[in-house]
């Protein structure tokens, strides 16, 4: 392979890192998947007692670490010649992974709030999750329960019976 066919690989890799780390977890009340639609939970309503910000982080390294390192390596290759090239390609492997680890840990950190409601009977429960605009002490929501829990504002009249 030519020295610009190791290089296009190269940039190719980084891109693929670049590519795979916009593919973060999404933690949205919004978004359901598939295996979520068309099954019938339970749900509570509440009052929102507390709220904090809480950061979000998935420890597992992902693909975005070896494809940088990857990466790194072949273009490692490209810079040393004779006994260098072994520590150029080594130097090129942890930068490249680095990167690589870099990018994998700003797509998986996200923020988040954590609620504490209190429900009617008066029991407390806690539930963490994103969204652009926290809910607010006082406010009324709905605790939807299942594969994924999730609160929603409350905007319907509670019926006595």
């Amino acid at each position: 392979m030519t020295a610009s066919g190791k290089l296009r690989g190269a940039t190719a890799l980084l891109a693929l890192a670049l590519a795979l780390g916009a593919c973060a977890k999404k933690y949205s009340p919004d978004e359901y998947s598939s295996g979520g639609m068309q099954q019938a939970n339970k749900a509570d309503r509440a009052v929102v007692i507390n709220v904090r910000s809480v950061d979000v982080n998935d420890p597992s390294l992902g693909l975005g670490t070896a494809a940088g390192a990857a990466a790194g390596g072949l273009a490692g290759s490209q810079i040393g010649k004779g006994s260098g090239n072994g520590l150029a390609v080594l130097g090129g492997v942890l930068i490249g992974g680095a990167i690589g680890a870099a990018v994998d840990n700003s797509a998986k950190s996200t923020t988040a709030f954590e609620y504490v409601m209190e429900k009617p009977n008066g029991d407390l429960i806690t539930l963490a999750q994103k969204q652009d605009v926290p809910f607010q002490i006082g406010q009324r929501v709905l605790i939807l329960y299942g594969v994924q829990a999730r609160i929603i504002a409350d905007a319907g009249v509670e019926v006595r019976q």
